[in-house]
């Protein structure tokens, strides 16, 4: 190589050497801008949400504004941390961001000013000289993820809420750390938009979209436009209100989750897009509404529309990159097997990183399917364990999930909650055995009632460990009344020995509920034997002991919100005794005593809607009125009152025999005494007839859920007539408590003390059923009685054989699917007499099987039984009864 060459070649080297370093500096210019920038951002960021905060505790205590000190601290090895301190005469509160903020300031609040900010009634009475922390106290949250609503909670409870009621909810969430709340205010705008993006037009857009009470289930794709189309002045306002509460949340620091999306789309998919495949599901809640649709996950429409979605929402609500969606909920896929559920988890997952590729999804276990969440990888899925008692098998799967609790189902006013399991801080056991466990949640379907078990939830959001539930409620009881009590104390007490011992949801109310001689429940949910399992005593001796607090404790909301719970509670059980009472009188033929006990139950309704309607958080008015706030002109003023009466009282459903009627019950004043108790009446007043014509009458048959069919009957037809009419008219009740809750309540302990006092210490027992037609009842089985192996049944039935002849034994399901039965025989003194032969079924009633025993010749004093083995059904649990007659 000559010298000009090399000459060359070196100057090239250098210069790509040069190039190559200035590159580097290039880089770390652009990283180190990058870091500025971000740096910049976050201080920006941190500024706000401590601007932020300082609003929050200017909404909530204006008058001390000024005390406080904020500042923001740097995250305790990424986790949040706040700190409560003094200086210079200031109280400071210190935070790594504004939801820690505002954690010090509800911790300087409980602590040091006795006072309680609450969705269920303020205490905050302020102490006239502002007390100074004597020393600083830091507390590290080891939980990343708190979260709070279900979606149904948007319906149950927030359907009508407007921004000063959403604006509080924001502060009461911040103040007890929750960082990640659901919110879905304001979807319906996103779709009604979207579909005019594919050339749906605006009756068609807002046709597909439910009426307002109706909308979760939609974006959960169980239903289509139930009582739509919705108004179009509903939809603006709410994506401003949905913008509002978004930007709320996200300026505190929290990290909202949007509705993502799965497919769910209109069934006029089907005639606008006819080379997509859009299948139709199964009618929702077993066929009380409408086929929904669902678009292919792998359909090339699905990615275009999908996108067309998910741009919206942010366009209009805004994203912090977290979205929900749960694919074939409460229904099943399309296609059977793991591998298409495998491809919808990646097709979905993809869909939501094509648009956020800081997307992640984020799934419930309520319809979680495991070969759809594995589709989906690591860092991109967050799994909400709505079962508190399920963790144990996602805490192998090494995908990230929350722990939690469902308290509520229907937004039913019912008092339970189980506060010692709460307060053992299940997050911290879980975390000891699974490292996947990031958060905690509650996912509650309604917050109208049960305060001690939501704040108890929401301040474990920074406990750290277990802790002394007495020591927590005395703290509890003395914030939220604003003084110290021996009373209030004693009767927590007996609270938490009685409805307080129970967890679990879905319970039933004998007021609330359809009447019946023998009814099952009032939801279709859980039984009235299984919702009066304590004793019901120890609700009326904390009612006395509630009366017994200091008469200043009334200046609390949240005493009389107290008061008047358990007041309504220990009332509200005495109706399911009367009413045993009732159907006792009537099997017996005595009219004289049933218009007696009828008289009664009906006053004692009557009153405990008096009790209510003097608490300004149980009125029915207040539900109706905020509802028919959000009217622009009287059409929509109508639409909403019809609307509002719905929900609480018959549910509503697409199809005419409405299988979810008193499903979502409220025991709130004014809908007490115009529907509950009108209901009553008529039932009353038609078993009288029933006797006065000397007709023989029982239950119909049962729907699909275990209680009697909508129509079942003539008397329900009845009903069915009186309830349709009361909410295509409801009538105008009033949004303003009447009367004194203590006086009232002290009056109403007088009356009914001594029968609350008599109470046995078990649910109410109805005497052995003799049916009209299918004889005594003998019998009973319930949904733990069978397992899907046969069992040994033994039933005695020596009272019910009275000499030889035919036998008819009758099994009758009131719930789920009729068991299987087999070798079928009659004992007498230990010694087989016959083999039981099944009679032909009636193909109209699968709930009821008989067979025949014959008795060829009776032995007195001899001791009989049916020997039979039994096994539940594998499509689901059943409960049901066994009756015997002679034929």
């Amino acid at each position: 190589m000559n010298n000009t060459c090399q000459q060359q070649l070196d100057a090239t080297n250098m210069l790509k050497s040069y190039i190559l370093g200035l590159s580097k500096i290039i880089s770390a210019l652009i990283v180190l801008a990058a870091i500025s920038l971000s740096t910049a951002q976050a201080q920006q960021d941190s500024a706000g949400q401590q601007q932020a905060a300082h609003e929050l505790i200017k909404r909530v205590t204006p008058s001390l504004v000024d005390r406080f000190e904020l500042e923001i601290i740097p995250a305790a090895d990424g986790l949040d941390v706040y700190e409560l301190d003094s200086k210079d005469g200031k109280i400071v509160l210190r935070g790594n961001n504004g939801i820690s903020i505002a954690s010090a300031y509800n911790r300087y609040l409980g602590d040091y000013c006795n006072v309680l900010y609450s969705l269920w009634g303020d205490q905050m009475a302020l102490p006239a000289t502002l007390p100074i922390p004597t020393e600083k106290v830091r507390v590290v949250n080891p939980r990343k993820i708190r979260h709070f609503f279900n979606y149904c909670t948007f319906n149950y409870t927030a359907t009508w809420w407007n921004w000063d009621r959403w604006q509080k909810m924001i502060d009461i969430l911040a103040m007890h750390g929750v960082n990640m709340p659901l919110a879905i205010v304001g979807v319906e705008g996103v779709w009604y938009h979207s579909l005019l993006e594919v050339g749906f037009t605006d009756q068609e857009a807002r046709e597909f979209i439910a009426a307002p009470t109706y909308l979760n289930w939609q974006w959960m794709s169980n239903l289509e436009g139930t009582g739509g189309p919705i108004p179009k002045s509903y939809i603006d306002s709410h994506i401003v209100l949905g913008k509002q509460i978004m930007d709320r949340q996200m300026s505190l620091g929290m990290t909202p989750i949007v509705h993502g999306f799965s497919g769910h789309v209109p069934r006029l998919f089907k005639e606008k897009f006819p080379d997509a495949r859009v299948d139709l599901k199964h009618g929702w809640a077993r066929g009380s509404f409408d086929p929904a649709a669902q678009l292919d996950p792998m359909d090339p429409l699905f990615n275009k529309f999908g996108a067309i979605y998910l741009n919206n929402q942010i366009k209009l609500l805004g994203t912090a990159g977290y979205y929900m969606s749960d694919p074939f909920h409460e229904g099943s896929p399309p296609v059977q097997g793991d591998e298409y559920l495998a491809k919808v988890g990646k097709s979905i997952s993809a869909l939501f990183t094509s648009v956020d590729p800081n997307a992640t999804w984020v799934m419930q276990t309520w319809s979680l399917r495991e070969p759809i969440a594995k589709a989906v990888a690591k860092d991109k899925l967050l799994i909400m364990n709505l079962h508190g008692n399920r963790w144990e098998k996602l805490a192998d799967w090494g995908y990230p999930f929350t722990q939690g609790q469902l308290n509520n189902f229907g937004g039913r006013t019912f008092m339970h909650g189980d506060l010692e399991v709460v307060a053992q801080d299940l997050y911290s056991t879980v975390r000891k055995r699974s490292e996947y466990c990031v958060g905690v949640g509650n996912w509650t379907e309604g917050i109208n009632d049960n305060p001690v078990n939501y704040h108890l939830a929401l301040e474990m959001n920074w406990a750290e460990g277990a802790i002394d539930l007495k020591q927590w409620l005395n703290k509890y009881t003395q914030r939220r009344y604003g003084l110290k009590s021996a009373a209030a104390e004693k009767a927590w007490q007996y609270l938490l020995d009685g409805p307080y011992s129970m967890g679990g949801f879905g319970y039933s109310s004998m007021l609330a509920g359809r009447p019946g001689l023998r009814p099952i429940s009032a939801g279709p949910n859980k039984s009235y034997a299984r919702s009066y399992t304590y004793d019901s005593k120890l609700l009326a001796r904390a009612w006395q002991q509630l009366l017994a607090v200091d008469p200043a404790a009334m200046q609390s909301a949240g005493f009389q919100f107290d008061l008047v719970d358990v007041s309504r509670q220990s009332l509200s059980n005495l109706v399911a005794y009367q009413q045993v009472e009732l159907t006792k009188a009537f099997e017996a033929g005595d009219r004289e005593k049933l218009n007696q006990v009828g008289q009664e139950m009906v006053e004692l309704i009557g009153d405990i809607d008096k009790l209510v309607s003097s608490c300004p958080q149980m009125l029915m008015g207040v539900w109706q009125k905020d509802a028919m706030d959000w009217a622009t002109n009287d059409e929509e003023r109508a639409y909403y009152n019809t609307t509002a009466a719905t929900l609480p009282t018959i549910w509503g459903t697409d199809n005419p025999d409405n299988s979810l009627y008193d499903y979502a019950w409220r025991e709130w004043g004014g809908l007490i005494s115009t529907f509950y108790q009108e209901r009553w009446k008529l039932w009353i007043k038609e078993l009288d007839a029933k006797l006065a014509a000397g007709e023989r009458y029982a239950d119909p048959p049962n729907d699909s859920y275990g209680r009697a069919s909508f129509r079942g009957d003539d008397i329900h037809s009845k009903m069915a007539d009186f309830e349709m009419a009361y909410c295509a008219n409801p009538p105008k009740l009033s949004s303003e408590a009447i009367g004194d809750s203590r006086e009232i309540a002290q009056s109403l302990f007088n009356k009914y003390s001594s029968q609350l006092m008599a109470l046995p210490d078990h649910a109410p027992e109805y005497p052995a059923l003799v049916h009209p037609d299918l004889g005594i009842e003998v019998a009973t089985w319930a949904k733990k009685s069978y397992t899907n192996k046969f069992k040994p049944v033994t039933i005695d039935v020596t009272e019910n054989i009275t000499g030889q002849g035919d036998y008819i034994f009758s099994v009758v399901t009131s719930f789920g699917p009729s068991p299987a039965l087999k070798n079928l025989k009659l004992y007498e003194n230990g010694l087989l007499v016959s083999e039981g032969t099944a009679l032909a079924a009636d193909k109209n009633d699968d709930k009821q099987t008989t067979y025949k025993f014959s008795i060829n010749q009776h032995a007195m004093g001899a001791s009989y039984e049916i020997k039979f083995d039994a096994k539940a059904s594998a499509s689901g649990p059943t409960e049901g009864r066994y009756h015997f007659r002679i034929d």
